[in-house]
């Protein structure tokens, strides 16, 4: 999930099972928030005040996880589910543009999967008025 500061995101437990959500600075792996959600329908607000990626787990559940940058300068976006994204409204000046993933399921080991690190690659764009810029990213 991608936010710009100042914005919120809520976290929902939309199950009857116990979870408990630890939220993570993820530039220095330090707790921001960490609150239980013991029931179907419990849901906490978090309004982000720092830009950067933050890493939410399931202390419970430690196959549950999310992560949710929020973008100081305001500009962000998630690819659609066949990879594609657009930024609109972004002035004309050459910018540092940085693709972020997660990771992937590398092999199952012990009936869980375990992931590779995440990835991150940037490129240098200009963006001239009145035109579209492309740049394109691989992950291998």
């Amino acid at each position: 999930m991608a936010v710009t500061e100042g914005d919120a995101f809520t976290a929902l437990n939309s199950d009857s099972t116990f979870h408990n959500v630890h939220i993570y600075f993820d530039a220095n792996h330090s707790t921001v928030m960490n609150f239980a959600e013991p029931n179907k329908g419990t849901k906490m607000v978090e309004h982000v005040k720092r830009p950067g990626m933050y890493q939410l787990r399931c202390d419970v559940h430690p196959w549950m996880n999310a992560y949710v940058y929020v973008a100081g300068d305001g500009f962000a976006t998630v690819t659609g589910a066949d990879g594609s994204y657009k930024l609109a409204g972004v002035a004309p000046g050459t910018y540092k543009l940085v693709m972020w993933h997660e990771g992937w399921t590398t092999k199952v080991a012990g009936g869980r999967p375990e992931f590779s690190e995440a990835v991150q690659q940037t490129q240098e764009i200009t963006v001239t008025a009145g035109q579209t810029t492309t740049a394109n990213f691989s992950l291998k």
